[in-house]
């Protein structure tokens, strides 16, 4: 009995040490939630919000879109009316970007962040592309 105990025990403390969350698992995906802070903040999102849009999962609230538009403007693919370029994405996300993951990622966004009639229209339909791609974040 004392034995079943110490190994449920065991087995618990063993369970919290291995579930890290992705972003602790690897740097790329923190590199790109530390990218997100200030905005995600600003917004009123959390973190796991971010972690379940980059695993296919984004919420469906403005906050979360207004959050993006601020990572868009930061990253520089936005300007302040939503107007996209993301003619410089490799250079201006390079710090973020691990860079054998850079092309992929420049191509997806220039596949993905394609403008519409309004902000909104505009990121929710490139987080839409964006999930359906072998993004590796």
């Amino acid at each position: 009995m004392i034995v079943t105990k110490t190994s449920f025990v065991f087995l618990v403390l063993v369970g919290s040490v291995i579930k890290l969350t992705d972003a602790q698992r690897d740097p790329q995906r923190q590199k790109i939630i530390d990218f997100h802070a200030e905005c995600l903040d600003a917004h009123g999102v959390d973190e796991e919000a971010m972690i379940e849009a980059l695993d296919g999962h984004p919420p469906d609230d403005d906050a979360f879109y207004m959050h993006l538009f601020c990572a868009a403007k930061k990253a520089k693919v936005m300007d302040e009316n939503g107007t996209v370029n993301v003619d410089n994405f490799h250079i201006d996300m390079a710090h973020v970007i691990d860079e054998h993951n850079m092309e992929n990622i420049h191509n997806i966004v220039k596949k993905c962040l394609i403008q519409k009639e309004d902000v909104l229209s505009t990121l929710r339909a490139a987080v839409q592309c964006f999930v359906n791609e072998s993004h590796n974040l």
